[in-house]
């Protein structure tokens, strides 16, 4: 008879082979439902901040309940970086034995007839759960076996749901330069906003949506682009600063969410159906010149993540308007403005939000970008529950080619860094990817470490990036050139690796060429030299102070106003 490691590994093989998250989600399901005679199955996920959860996939569950089985404030239980962990459940639990979740939720599950919970776990996050309707569950090797295997579960919903976010990222990217090109294809402003409302459609499914602009000095709201809504809807609905939803984000300059437009008393009824709205700004130069509006028919419909990419639509559309009356004259100057929002915005949003804080250690970064965008890029990624990844890259090209380069290194990285092992596996993974799906003349170069704060130990792989210092507390340095040629340069090329060890201290420095490549009005370079000098005159400084005096002690030594290249500083002290 097959025992239960036998039947977790089998299912673990199996969803391997089922690539989508969605698809691997509604799989689990169906083993849960099989394996207890379910009548109910409910499969709740993490959010892509993994702030709170949401529900991903029901079997037998009528959407109407969706309403009273809210997911949306209940907060995600564990962070990595946190110290405190939670006590780890494994296995099946009654809703009764489940700690966290709100009593509100717990009694509309009660209520839907499900009382026990399956968790999935990595690590100490509780990534999600099933939550099951069924009879007093009977033991069985098949049961044993599912409490095996959801940590495998969790892992690997965890990595196709990354690549999700990378695929629709990469697509969202696409529809944004392919609205910057053709904006200089058109001739006049009502088939730009056409263009606009419509290609927001491609990565916001909205079902109803409209564009508002202000008209100065009158401070009227006029309709200029609607999609979804009523024929009649100008003469139904009198829109006016400080009215309305609309109304009240072109006045106050600020973003509007609606989870329930049934609970905003600001909300104008234009249509019936809807259930939720966002409203974003159109900004120039800090100067309200309209609004996005989007409502959908379903609750809660509406993400943070669709209030970034308006607001990118927003800035391009806030572009347009403002060179509206010079666009056949000017078509080039606003082109290239708009590539430099659109690779700015890529930049922005492909850097880590938040700085690790790790026990032990000191970590701080920053990302100063020069007049014509580049390709610096920098990241942290929690690996495992020791384990930091540090990164730190720089492209060829400015503008728009260097951000699309840039954005396909990160997405390459992300996707590699969990199944390729040591940095320097990742490092030759990355570079044939580059190689083999970008232009001759296109490279970049990468460096990669692995901080394991367990031993305090440092792994990495440079690929032809600017060699990091560290620096001793005894005042010894050494640079970190260990690797191979940058990527996209040739292929085949095995890339090596080397562990150092930190002690408390040191201070690991790494930058981009921005930083030594900065030159006075003499023509004399920055330099390495210069960077150590400043490391050892500050080493007993906080991250965050070492980088400000270099930064500081660039300025002064370029005499300039202004940035020739991007500026990109990571450092790691051992406190």
């Amino acid at each position: 008879m097959k025992d239960s490691s036998f039947i977790a590994r089998n299912w673990v093989d199996s969803l391997v082979k089922i690539p989508a998250f969605p698809d691997r989600c509604s799989q689990i399901c169906s083993w849960v439902q099989e394996v207890y005679n379910a009548q109910k199955v409910l499969l709740f996920f993490h959010s892509e901040k993994r702030s709170r959860y949401t529900i991903r996939t029901t079997i037998r569950i009528h959407k109407s309940s969706f309403r009273r089985l809210d997911f949306h404030d209940e907060p995600f239980i564990y962070d990595r970086m946190q110290s405190d962990k939670p006590q780890k459940f494994e296995g099946l639990l009654t809703l009764k034995t489940w700690p966290w979740f709100r009593e509100e939720l717990k009694h509309n599950l009660r209520n839907a007839g499900m009382s026990w919970i399956l968790p999935l776990w990595s690590g100490h996050e509780c990534l999600g759960g099933l939550v099951i309707k069924m009879a007093t569950p009977k033991k069985s090797v098949y049961s044993e076996a599912l409490g095996k295997a959801t940590t495998d579960f969790g892992h690997l919903l965890e990595i196709a749901f990354v690549k999700q976010l990378l695929l629709r990222d990469e697509w969202e990217m696409r529809v944004l330069l392919g609205v910057g090109k053709r904006i200089s294809e058109l001739k006049d402003l009502d088939s730009i906003l056409k263009l606009m409302i419509d290609s927001i459609k491609e990565v916001i499914d909205y079902d109803a949506a409209g564009i508002f602009i202000l008209r100065m000095p009158e401070k009227k709201i006029e309709y200029s682009t609607l999609r979804g809504f009523p024929g009649n809807l100008k003469n139904k609905v009198n829109l006016k600063v400080g009215k309305g939803i609309v109304g009240w984000a072109i006045e106050n300059g600020k973003e509007v969410t609606v989870p329930d437009v049934r609970e905003n008393k600001r909300y104008i009824m234009a249509r019936r159906g809807t259930k939720s709205s966002i409203v974003v700004p159109i900004k120039f130069g800090g100067t309200v010149m309209g609004a996005f509006a989007l409502e959908s028919d379903k609750l809660h419909f509406f993400k943070y993540h669709d209030v970034e990419l308006l607001r990118a639509f927003a800035s391009q559309t806030a572009i347009v308007l403002e060179n509206s009356k010079l666009l056949n004259a000017s078509m080039q100057a606003v082109q290239l403005q708009t590539e430099i929002e659109i690779a700015a915005g890529i930049q922005k949003a492909l850097l880590p939000k938040n700085i690790p804080k790790i026990k032990g250690y000191d970590i701080a970064a920053v990302n100063h970008s020069s007049l014509a965008v580049g390709g610096d890029l920098y990241d942290f990624i929690q690996i495992s529950d020791h384990e930091l990844g540090v990164a730190i890259g720089d492209v060829s090209g400015k503008g728009i080619p260097g951000a699309i380069l840039m954005a396909s290194l990160y997405s390459t990285f992300r996707g590699l860094y969990r199944k390729s092992g040591p940095p320097g596996n990742v490092i030759k993974e990355l570079n044939e990817s580059i190689y083999n799906h970008t232009e001759a003349d296109k490279f970049a170069t990468f460096f990669y470490g692995v901080l394991n704060y367990s031993n305090d130990s440092f792994t990495y792989s440079n690929a032809g990036h600017n060699p990091p210092i560290l620096l001793k507390s005894n005042g010894e340095t050494r640079t970190l050139s260990k690797g191979g040629s940058l990527l996209g340069f040739i292929i085949g090329k095995n890339y090596l690796s080397e562990t150092i060890n930190m002690r408390p201290g040191d201070v690991l420095f790494l930058y981009t060429d921005g930083v030594s490549e900065t030159f006075n009005p003499k023509n004399q370079e920055f330099g390495e030299d210069r960077i150590i000098e400043c490391l050892k005159q500050y080493i007993n400084h906080s991250s965050k102070q070492i980088i400000d005096n270099v930064l500081a002690k660039i300025k002064n030594f370029s005499k300039k106003s202004y940035q020739d290249d991007d500026i990109t500083i990571v450092v790691v002290k051992k406190e």
